[in-house]
């Protein structure tokens, strides 16, 4: 009995064994089914935003359009359904902005190709891209590449939008030989922009390094490289009615009382000021610049007159900022060319300022009515000469740097640039300088700058 006992329970201990040994064997060689799927994790945060670029520029949409509006401002863009390409004018006129479209509803399309440092090989119409190395974009008009906007700064992300010259929340459009045009004022009070500081008509300059003076003109030696950092300057000389709203009085000897009217279909308000004392100028700076909230740049006693370069105020151009404006890029004796050959186009002086042919009936003409130079400038050569800031001692030869003249004393009259209505076509030169006391004269005027 106890043998069979103990078979039995030996048994049972081996089948306990086997069954552990299958179970065991099963868990080595046998996989398990697959657990489900866990839920999705949450979506991470976004990530923060680049920076913002530089405010783009502007453009007044006129809608479709089946010819140019007769009296356009600057920015006004449209779809012409007759050409069926859409434009956009600039104070030199109008320009293609894009070409084709179906029926101009959407406008039309630019297609933009990003940032390269050169124009895309091959370009396709309306492809549009900025160049990072000129700091421009251009458009693709089907035969070649024109400049669409000038002078931004790459945004931070997308494609950038192009910077204006200064903030302020003012509208500025850009194009053509470095220079620039305010579009539109925020708070213009019929002289002066109380937001950018900025009257109408001032052109952005970038500055740069050229040849001042001439050989042939004894004061406009010694002849050499200077440079000019940027600054702004008034499209034209200083209007009677600009002088007037601002000093409360027109001094002009040609104020169109009989004997000294315009000529036949000028506008009077718009002929230059003139009789304006160089003292008479630096003081209608200030009170502009403190009528536009600026800071002006002369400090003026009875005796002395000092500017502070640092003010962001109007003022006089220093002789060297002038001749670069005049210039506008050119070596020649004119902005125009080599030869007076062409002067009637651009300058009012003895041979052309007389509506009757008599050297008596010689006068002022309204502002503007020339041909500008490449930057835009109207009547740099004659209409009237321009006091500037320097006095009339010969130039400095290490002065190159943003010159402003001698400050010797012994030379107590300041300079007159530009020639006039009552000069010859030779006293219009780039180069030519004139000087005389600063007292009022009926020739002589001026022209505004700032920073």
């Amino acid at each position: 009995m106890k043998n069979g006992s103990k078979r039995i329970a030996i048994i049972k201990i081996l089948c306990l064994f086997s069954l552990l040994a299958i179970i065991a064997f099963s868990f080595i060689t046998c996989e398990g089914p697959a657990g489900a799927v866990g839920p999705e994790g949450p979506v991470g945060p976004q990530g923060d935003p680049g920076p913002t670029g530089p405010e783009g520029v502007g453009i007044v949409w006129q809608g479709e359009l089946a010819a140019a509006p007769a009296e356009p401002e600057p920015g006004w863009t449209y779809f012409d359904t007759a050409a069926g390409n859409a434009y956009i004018y600039f104070e030199t006129g109008w320009q293609m902005l894009a070409q084709g479209g179906a029926d101009g509803s959407d406008g039309v399309s630019i297609n933009w190709q990003g940032t390269h440092s050169s124009h895309p090989t091959t370009p396709q119409v309306n492809w549009a891209y900025y160049n990072d190395t000129s700091y421009q974009s251009f458009i693709y008009n089907g035969v070649s590449w024109q400049v669409l906007t000038k002078d931004g700064a790459p945004g931070g992300t997308g494609p950038q939008g192009l910077a204006p010259y200064i903030g302020n929340n003012c509208n500025w459009w850009v194009g053509g030989n470095d220079t620039g045009v305010f579009a539109g004022h925020k708070d213009f009070d019929g002289v002066i922009c109380k937001v950018c500081g900025n009257i109408e008509g001032m052109v952005a300059l970038k500055g740069g390094t050229f040849i001042m003076g001439q050989g042939d003109i004894l004061v406009a030696t010694p002849v050499r490289s200077v440079t000019v950092s940027g600054f702004k300057m008034a499209r034209y000389q200083v209007t009677q009615e600009l002088y007037f709203t601002v000093m409360e009085n027109n001094p002009s000897e040609f104020n169109g009382t009989t004997g000294k009217e315009s000529a036949a279909g000028e506008i009077q308000g718009k002929r230059p000021v003139e009789m304006v004392s160089w003292r008479n100028a630096v003081e209608f700076c200030n009170k502009l610049s403190e009528r536009g909230g600026l800071t002006p740049v002369y400090n003026i006693t009875v005796l002395t007159v000092t500017a502070n370069w640092n003010a962001n105020g109007y003022r006089l151009p220093t002789e060297a900022e002038w001749e670069y404006a005049c210039r506008a890029g050119t070596a020649t004796q004119w902005s125009f060319g080599a030869t007076s050959t062409a002067i009637n186009n651009y300058a009012w002086y003895t041979t052309n300022s007389s509506p009757t042919g008599l050297a008596a009936d010689r006068r002022t003409h309204q502002v503007g009515l020339k041909l500008p130079n490449a930057f835009g400038l109207y009547d740099m050569h004659g209409n009237v000469q321009e006091w500037c800031w320097d006095r009339n001692d010969s130039y400095q030869i290490g002065d190159t740097d943003n010159p402003r003249g001698s400050e010797n004393t012994a030379y107590p009259y300041r300079v007159r640039r530009g020639g006039s209505w009552s000069n010859t076509a030779m006293d219009t030169r780039s180069a030519n300088r004139s000087s005389g006391s600063l007292d009022a004269y009926n020739n002589v005027g001026f022209r505004l700058v700032r920073r």
